[in-house]
């Protein structure tokens, strides 16, 4: 994209607001005083640091502070002095004063170099014994265009960089979205208590370490994921990928702006977490190589990798992991519940249990379990997994309205789509060539979810009971062996 010339209108324009203007004024005017004195991890402020915006900072002989002020009608003398009286309040030894202004003085009297309030602040501040220079319009442009993420941040109206994390952002909430932390049952929340593995995996990320979180379908990886990011994403930089979709010609593709953007924009965050999802999808990876550049980058630009993979990957998972990128990961296991804790959920929540042992098997699984509990009434506790499962395909696919043929609609669509995603081999599709109502629908079921990229699929079982469909009606037994995942 071609940069343009930053401008204070430019400026004006991404930050609306008078306080919005100064804030970010004077944020700018610490990120050039930083690269100037090549301060390279911040210098320390107060809040409302007064006369300097920010510590002194020793130059050769001199000790320099800087002030920041940002004027939408002309230069106020009066505010300058005064910092200036605080600033050597405060800092009596200080010699030199930076002052950063997006306003420039007029032209002065003939004959003379400088205006009468131009040499009266300098008069002004050498009765303290400090000398000021001045930096002010254009030259704080011409030093904004050099640095990339300064111009990118306070002048582009939307920088590749905030694009980027704007994309991250969207990419992880829609993707974490349906997935639930907790279950609900009689109108009481119960919430497996996962903090042991939770604060297990911060710990290791926090030492730069990689980890692998490992169960059966449907136990709670991705929840467990979803409760670290609400937890932390105020203080890390969470990202998600699924692997299935990292299979790109060109690793370019995998970020809004390319994968330089992606490195610069959190380059310099101590922790930051990239997670691979369903990582059991790397094995049907023709071409691997774009998924080797991706592990190799992110760790060479210090990211904690946190794969998510079914019990009967792992082992292979591991393999690649030591041979291929010499990691050794922290295991994270997430256990299904046992059948006496799940029974005690169940009297402590008063809802009773199906009588057939491998469907009470299937419900220590929090995903059957969750499903089990919200269409409780349509379910017999004298039926087995088999029924179950038609009813759940019939809630939450085909539909409850049968009206204008709404349920074949639905459950033909869910199945186009599985074959797309086949025969692509990709996580997101195109939604124009699903019919719009019908998508949403799904959407609202939280079968399907959008995001920038396409819609997709929220969870891999109902993948699994789609192509377990598509192979009784229709015969798909290769289709099913190449992607089913149940073991």
């Amino acid at each position: 994209m071609e940069k343009k010339f930053p401008s204070w209108d430019s400026f004006k324009a991404k930050y609306p607001s008078e306080q919005l203007q100064r804030d970010r004024f004077e944020d700018l005017a610490r990120a050039l005083f930083c690269d100037r004195y090549d301060i390279k991890y911040g210098i320390f402020q107060c809040y409302n640091h007064a006369g300097n915006e920010t510590n002194t900072v020793n130059d050769g002989g001199d000790v320099v502070g800087f002030n920041a002020k940002f004027f939408n009608n002309g230069i106020d003398v009066s505010q300058i002095t005064h910092s200036i009286e605080i600033a050597h309040n405060r800092h009596p030894d200080q010699t030199k004063m930076l002052i950063y202004t997006n306003a420039v003085f007029g032209n002065p009297p003939l004959g003379k170099e400088k205006t009468k309030q131009q040499e009266d602040v300098e008069d002004f501040a050498t009765t303290k014994g400090i000398s000021i220079e001045w930096v002010n319009d254009k030259m704080i442009l011409d030093h904004a265009v050099k640095i990339n993420w300064v111009y990118e941040f306070f002048f582009e109206i939307e920088s590749p960089t905030e694009r980027l994390i704007k994309a991250e952002e969207s990419i992880i909430n829609t993707i974490l979205a349906p997935i639930h932390t907790s279950i609900i049952a009689n109108e009481a929340e119960i919430k497996i208590d996962y903090s042991s593995e939770r604060e297990q995996i911060i710990a290791a990320v926090q030492q730069g370490k990689h980890v692998v979180i490992y169960g059966e379908g449907g136990c709670g990886k991705t929840a467990l994921l979803k409760s670290i990011w609400e937890s932390t994403c105020q203080s890390m930089p969470l990202c998600i990928r699924k692997a299935q979709d990292i299979k790109t010609a060109r690793i370019d593709s995998l970020f809004v702006d390319g994968i330089d953007t992606f490195v610069n924009a959190y380059m310099n965050e101590d922790v930051k977490v990239m997670v691979i999802d369903s990582a059991e999808r790397i094995q049907n990876l023709d071409d691997q190589s774009t998924l080797e550049s991706f592990i190799t980058l992110l760790k060479d630009n210090g990211w904690s990798i946190v794969f998510t993979v079914r019990n009967g990957f792992l082992d292979s998972l591991l393999d690649d992991l030591n041979f291929k990128y010499d990691i050794s990961p922290t295991l994270v296991r997430i256990e299904p519940l046992s059948t006496s804790a799940l029974k005690d959920i169940a009297t402590s929540n008063n809802f009773e249990l199906p009588s057939s042992v491998s469907f009470l098997d299937r419900l220590c699984t929090l995903f059957y379990l969750n499903l089990y509990l919200k269409f409780y009434d349509e379910i017999d506790r004298d039926g087995d997994y088999s029924r179950f499962s038609d009813i759940i395909w019939q809630e939450k696919v085909a539909g409850r309205v049968a009206s204008n043929g709404r349920q074949t609609k639905r459950s033909l669509l869910f199945e186009s789509f599985i074959e797309q995603r086949v025969k692509r081999d990709c996580f997101y599709l195109n939604e124009e060539p699903f019919d719009s109502e019908i998508v949403q629908f799904l959407v609202d079921d939280e079968v399907l979810a959008r995001n920038d990229n396409g819609l997709f699929i929220t969870h891999d079982i109902y993948e699994e009971w789609g192509l377990n469909k598509l192979s009784a009606r229709n015969g798909y037994i290769e289709i099913v062996s190449q992607v089913s995942l149940r073991h």
